[in-house]
């Protein structure tokens, strides 16, 4: 008998599945709102040691533009991420590591964001990092291209910043 290896790892067109989640627009946004509660009440007591904190904010902003498509922005002065969180909330199938919260299975965020549409990002600091990081994620490129990589941005961050 002889053992070969498969490699089982979901093919990047994955993402373009998700638009077919039965969603409606509140249920897709209260995935995102839930990512941000989450990281308040984990990191809660770190949050209102700083100086200015106030309490958790999350801004949700949507834009109708018929010429270069809509657009949903939502921000949140929650704890922010570092790189091994962001990973987990980009790539398919890195549930978190804390799962006993609302972030149990760690596909909210790449579900409803591609079900809201076919281009979109994420860009994060955590309290305490001198570093920020963005992807942009393009279902239709993924598709087509069956890329296994993306880019993601590093930059400078005050260690007082925080957000999502």
């Amino acid at each position: 008998m002889s053992i070969k290896k498969l490699n089982i790892r979901p093919d990047t067109g994955v993402y373009g599945t998700y638009k077919r989640i039965s969603y409606e627009p509140w249920t897709a946004l209260a995935e995102f709102i839930d990512n941000s509660t989450q990281s308040f009440y984990d990191h809660k007591d770190e949050l209102f040691q700083t100086k200015y904190y106030k309490g958790l904010e999350i801004c949700i902003n949507y834009t109708e533009d018929p010429d270069v498509g809509d657009e949903i922005v939502i921000t949140d002065n929650a704890y922010g991420m570092e790189y091994r969180d962001f990973q987990r909330a980009i790539i398919l199938d890195r549930p978190p590591i804390k799962t006993t919260g609302r972030n149990e299975f760690g596909m909210g965020l790449k579900a409803a964001a591609c079900w809201f549409g076919n281009l979109w990002s994420v860009e994060t600091t955590r309290l305490g990092s001198s570093v920020k990081y963005k992807a942009e994620i393009d279902i239709e490129k993924l598709i087509k291209y069956k890329n296994e990589e993306i880019d993601v941005e590093e930059d400078t961050a005050s260690p007082k910043d925080h957000y999502t």
